[in-house]
């Protein structure tokens, strides 16, 4: 469950700097090739920073973690517990600068299973400098520590999601997890129509267990946009991802190319497209099997080899938002290639959202959320992993600083041609509080 609505601190941080540059304005959307798109309108986005504070107590049921039971099937929980949110979210402009920050917690505690207890945070921090009339320096910082995914209200800690990189909505076990990641470069608006971005990225993965696949890797990027008119921009980008997987599981180079468009249609909605292809090299071991001849003569019946593989295959993505003083809504979709999940490696991923917060009644906020997601193996023997699902929440404001919320949400995972499939739910209900004369924003 999140309760203040999560403001993605690229998107500030690119909006607020637009205020003041002379090529940007309130029509001209940037293309989704430089991670995420600029909303047409800033609407009602905090221009300050906002903390808030609540604990909530219900039922969860569905939790999994990387163990199994002595007859080595996976063990699930299902219980009353109590977790406790805090944070702070917004940002702050200057005449040639903006910072953005969006930092959520969550401590969990559930009386009858301590092992699902922990604390999970998420940390995005955006800082933008106008250098020159014409050069804009940008930098991305995330960092997640998370040992529960549930509902997938927490965002991947990357702000390009064609980069594909550590999802924790789409974890498999409930397993302590670790990800860093950096982002950073320079736009060049060579006149009020044309401009040229590139920039480098880093980033790793660690997971508690043993049993689970972390991942190193870095990248970079570059596109150029040009705006036809006040409305619409097109633009063409390309990006390199390099990772690899600690002990030994492989490594994998990614090329993407892509054509992009945006559209301000109207004073409140933005959309925004991308389509192009990968091309995706694979290096792994496998076990394979050995000849039976030589295997009467070593004593082995198989042997470990290097396989290299070569993918090429669709990317994309679809990005409509709409934001106004009483309300706010999200609907995207992506396709890329990702460094997977632990137990899925490199993939083709798959995925989608759609949100919509409401904040027009005079103490009420309502909001409802759904996600979907996918891996699809490209070096595996795997089926089709997928998890969908959805929460609705609600907030009633007793006053300019106390809040009750609560929220109710269900998901099930599965994996094609396979017995495994886990069901999770969640139903909280409890206080927040937050300064603020408007109710907090759902999602």
């Amino acid at each position: 469950m999140r309760l203040p609505r999560i403001l993605f601190c690229s998107v500030l941080a690119s909006a607020a700097v637009g205020q003041n540059l002379p090529w940007a304005g309130p029509d001209n959307p940037s293309i989704l090739s430089r991670g995420e798109s600029r909303p047409g309108r800033i609407g009602n986005l905090p221009t300050a920073f906002r903390g808030y504070a609540s604990l909530s107590g219900g039922y969860e049921g569905g939790l999994r973690g990387a163990v199994t039971d002595a007859l080595g099937r996976p063990v699930d929980f299902e219980g009353a517990g109590a977790v406790a949110h805090f944070g702070a979210y917004g940002y702050r402009a200057g005449k040639h600068n903006v910072v953005g920050l969006d930092y959520r917690g969550q401590f969990r505690h559930y009386p009858d299973n301590r092992y699902y207890n922990g604390l999970d945070q998420h940390l995005s921090l955006a800082y933008n400098h106008r250098l020159t009339p014409r050069v804009e320096f940008f930098l991305n910082q995330g960092g997640a520590i998370y040992g529960s995914g549930f509902g997938g209200t927490w965002y991947p800690v990357v702000a390009d999601p064609l980069f594909g990189i550590a999802n924790p909505a789409s974890e498999i076990f409930d397993n302590r997890t670790y990800a860093v990641t950096s982002m950073g470069g320079l736009t060049f608006h060579k006149s009020n129509r044309l401009s040229f971005s590139m920039g480098g990225n880093g980033f790793l993965v660690r997971r508690r267990s043993q049993a689970l696949a972390g991942v190193n890797g870095y990248g970079g990027s570059g596109n150029v946009a040009y705006r036809l008119n006040r409305r619409n921009t097109i633009g063409v980008g390309y990006r390199y991802l390099h990772f690899y997987f600690p002990r030994g599981f492989g490594l994998t180079d990614k090329h993407m190319a892509s054509l992009d468009y945006s559209v301000a249609l109207s004073r409140f909605w933005t959309l925004g497209l991308s389509a192009g292809t990968y091309r995706a090299e694979v290096e792994r071991l496998v076990r394979v099997p050995v000849d039976p001849v030589v295997a009467a003569i070593i004593g082995r019946v198989s042997a470990i080899e290097a396989d290299h593989s070569v993918t090429y295959g669709p990317i994309g993505g679809l990005s409509l938002k709409g934001t106004s003083r009483r309300w706010s809504a999200e609907a995207n979709y992506f396709r890329t290639v990702s460094p997977g999940n632990g137990v899925y490696l490199t993939s083709r991923f798959d995925s989608g959202q759609v949100t919509y917060s409401y904040t027009g009644l005079r103490r009420w906020n309502i909001g409802v959320y759904g996600v979907y997601s996918g891996y699809s193996a490209l070096a595996q023997d795997l089926g089709r992993y997928q998890s969908y699902g959805a929460h609705l929440g609600t907030n009633y404001r007793v006053n300019s600083w106390l809040h009750f919320t609560t929220s109710v949400g269900a998901y099930r995972d599965k994996i094609d041609g396979s017995p495994f499939h886990r069901d999770r739910f969640r139903a909280l209900a409890g206080i927040t509080i937050s300064p603020g004369e408007t109710p907090l924003s759902l999602w």
